[in-house]
């Protein structure tokens, strides 16, 4: 395509298997009120199959080469994960899932002196972009923040968009996080990213002081990919010699670092 003639693109390219004849369809709900469940997460934790589910919290999850025994994981920020072996999947593909109670947040008093400090990539040029040959739900890319101080307060995040052919940009933001290898989300609530490709084009950020969040490891932002795109393409702007970043293939799926090149992503801190 013309584009790639004036930027150096990197792709994640994604190679989800053949499709066999065995496919879970159903819904997430909320147990407590019945209501559906939008973009939850739905996949087999360890491996490149997964899904989200769409506004009205149905999901369609191929499962080619599945066992019955193997397991399948749903979950949303908020809310108890389950897990269901896939045998049980395709009996009762219709899932309920328990709201968290979530503890007390702890009151965020910061110091009367404090330093701002911005964190990960920043690089906005849009001749070096990242992105996916293809796009499946619950596709994410993030990047690492190195803290300088505990604890650190996370203000807000900036994404930078290099190329947009859709009319808007629509994800899902996650904050993890690094603890022993793991990644843990530390949001108590899902947060969304919505614009219009002008907007986010010219200034992608979200403001998160409203949230309380407080983080004393390295932490991973990333964005994850949660409406269909129908073909359209959305890249970021990438750095080579950024901070670490990392992606997975679908929901649930495993990390995998990236060592070409990061994504433009960075968060402004105070500690």
């Amino acid at each position: 395509m013309i584009y790639i003639k004036y930027c150096i693109l990197i792709l994640l390219t994604i190679n989800a298997g053949a499709i066999g004849a065995q496919t879970a369809t159903g819904s997430i709900l909320d147990k407590s009120t019945g209501k559906p469940l939008a973009y939850a997460n739905i996949g087999l934790p360890g491996k490149n199959m997964g899904t989200t589910t769409d506004e009205t919290g149905h999901y369609i999850l191929p499962l080619p080469g599945t066992n019955d025994g193997d397991t399948v994981k749903i979950s949303i920020i908020g809310y108890l994960p389950q897990i269901v072996t896939v045998k049980d999947l395709l009996a009762y593909p219709n899932i309920n899932l328990q709201p968290k109670n979530n503890e007390l947040k702890e009151i965020v008093i910061k110091p009367k002196e404090f330093r701002q400090r911005v964190l990960g990539n920043t690089n906005n040029n849009k001749k070096l972009v990242i992105g996916f040959t293809s796009y499946k739900l619950g596709h994410e890319l993030g990047t690492i923040m190195k803290i300088k101080r505990r604890p650190t307060y996370i203000d807000s995040v900036r994404i930078n968009i290099a190329h947009c052919t859709a009319d808007s940009v629509f994800f899902r933001l996650n904050i993890s996080e690094e603890v022993d290898g793991e990644f843990n989300n530390i949001l108590t609530q899902p947060i969304y990213i919505s614009a219009s490709t002008k907007d986010a084009l010219e200034n992608l950020s979200v403001n998160l002081t409203k949230y309380n969040l407080v983080v004393r490891h390295d932490f991973l932002v990333s964005v994850e990919v949660v409406r269909e795109l129908n073909n359209k393409e959305i890249f970021l702007c990438a750095t080579m010699l950024g901070n670490k970043a990392y992606m997975r293939s679908v929901s649930q799926a495993p990390w995998t670092k990236i060592a070409i090149a990061g994504p433009s992503i960075s968060a402004y801190v105070t500690y």
